[in-house]
């Protein structure tokens, strides 16, 4: 999986690990993290030679990693979370709450962000949680930060405020490894950079030394051009295919209308809180208004449910593919054929034969690389579980797509297939809702971009006419 992988971070740095999934990154990480043994090598930390050393022996020389998945304790509150580890590399025997929420309080100021000190974890959307782990990172005195993926679930005003924290802390002569996919955040925040390719090191340098061009061939071994590919547009005359009219789910959004045409795919953005999901997980029958219409295909829907809602030809992509999307230890081929497994059983019994079938034709389809669809899907990386995921929902065979996220989490080869995946299903109908606040993958894919504030609808932008400091502004209300 590694061979002969260095990596050297110098003090009060800011270090980019960068690679596609499946490079090796992720097996570096648990190797200096103490999770997992490496064959031959060593591992040191401000000079002190820990390839010996367990997890928590790690910790306590500085060490903290924030893994993509956050780690965190579900069933216990925000504080807990946030003050466990350091609880417990000081050895506390006894649990002193007061302390702890003082603590836990006083670095969510510090990241200048809100959330509820005595909520259970399983109970925050998955930014929150996000924010939460780079909280519990903070409170363990740590000289060493590893973050994978740490602005996966972020908006543009919360990765800022991060990257001011991280600055902030870099001034105590902490280091940070910086792990995105992210190439735009890599040139704001990373002072160096090593890219993996294959289990190998291809190159490592100053950032600076590096144009997107290069990077991006670095990390994957091919040129990548930057480009707008959305199809070809509906015609103006087309009718609707979904349209909201004065949709309102108080406190989250209110009056909101809009359309979406076959063969078009339209951007939904704004920030965290704004209404963008909980307006998505309206139409996709999991948060049912309090009043307004929807209709689709000139009929009008109520759907309550999301099976409802999937039988009417909505399908609903969620941006937590891990919590809420797949089932982890169960089968490629379950995971995506699992919405329709009624029409792949025979007298009450699956049919393995049409579902092995079924499954090797979405894995050539989607490009999906597995050795075996029977493998569990947690065994693949980030970005082909997502394919996995939007698998699941093509099997459907929507009119309507709705798409959270959907490259949250995956690398950079990985991202531009999906997006040429999202532009063959517009071309060839089927109606598609883009809930990101990935400006550039808007840029890149849509044809209309709306935008919403404070849970109304503030503008709506033709995608072609509009640049990404001029959408970022609007976003941010700067």
């Amino acid at each position: 999986m590694l061979q002969d992988v260095s990596l050297s971070v110098e003090q009060a740095s800011i270090h980019c690990l960068a690679g596609e999934n499946g490079s090796g990154k992720s097996t570096l990480i648990k190797i200096i993290a103490g999770t997992l043994k490496a064959d031959e090598g060593q591992v040191f930390i401000h000079g002190h030679e820990v390839t010996r050393v367990n997890a928590l022996g790690r910790i306590d020389l500085g060490l903290s990693v924030i893994y993509q998945d956050f780690s965190l304790l579900p069933n216990l509150s925000v504080f807990e979370n946030i003050t466990f580890l350091d609880s417990i590399s000081r050895h506390h025997r006894m649990a002193d709450f007061r302390r702890m929420r003082k603590q836990a309080q006083q670095i969510l100021e510090k990241m200048r962000v809100r959330i509820p000190l005595d909520t259970l974890v399983e109970e925050l959307p998955v930014s929150n949680q996000q924010l939460v782990a780079i909280a519990c990172a903070l409170s363990n005195r740590s000289k060493v930060i590893i973050m994978d993926e740490p602005t996966s679930a972020l908006t543009r005003r919360e990765v800022r405020a991060l990257f001011k924290i991280v600055h902030t802390i870099r001034e105590e002569c902490v280091s940070f490894v910086f792990v995105t996919h992210k190439l735009d955040e890599i040139y704001e925040i990373c002072d160096h950079v090593t890219v993996i390719r294959n289990g190998r090191v291809v190159t490592s340098g100053v950032i600076t030394e590096y144009s997107t061009a290069q990077l991006s061939e670095a990390i994957t071994g091919r040129r990548i051009q930057i480009e707008r590919i959305q199809p070809a547009g509906p015609d103006a005359e087309v009718p609707s295919l979904l349209e909201v009219h004065s949709l309102t789910a108080e406190p989250h959004y209110r009056d909101v209308s809009f359309q979406v045409r076959h063969r078009e795919i339209v951007g939904l953005t704004g920030l965290l809180g704004s209404g963008r999901s909980e307006l998505a997980l309206a139409l996709a029958g999991k948060m049912p208004p309090d009043s307004g219409t929807m209709r689709l295909d000139g009929q009008e829907i109520h759907p309550l449910t999301v099976r409802e809602a999937q039988r009417l030809g909505v399908g609903y992509v969620p941006e937590d593919r891990l919590g809420e999307g797949l089932f982890l230890e169960q089968a490629i081929f379950k995971n995506m054929l699992i919405a329709n497994m009624d029409l792949r059983t025979k007298f009450g019994l699956l049919e393995e034969r049409q579902i092995r079938r079924d499954g090797k034709e979405y894995l050539r389809q989607l490009d999906i690389k597995a050795q075996d669809g029977r493998d569990p899907v947690q065994t693949l990386s980030g970005g082909n579980q997502q394919r996995v995921l939007i698998a699941r929902y093509l099997d459907l065979n929507p009119k309507l797509l709705i798409m959270n996220g959907p490259t949250i989490g995956v690398d950079v080869g990985s991202k531009q297939e999906i997006h040429h995946l999202i532009a063959k299903l517009a071309e060839a109908g089927t109606g598609i809702l883009l809930v990101s606040d990935d400006l550039p993958e808007l840029l890149g894919l849509c044809h209309r971009i709306l935008v919403i504030a404070d849970g109304k609808l503030t503008n709506e932008h033709l995608a072609l006419a509009l640049d990404l400091r001029t959408l970022a502004r609007e976003i941010t209300m700067e």
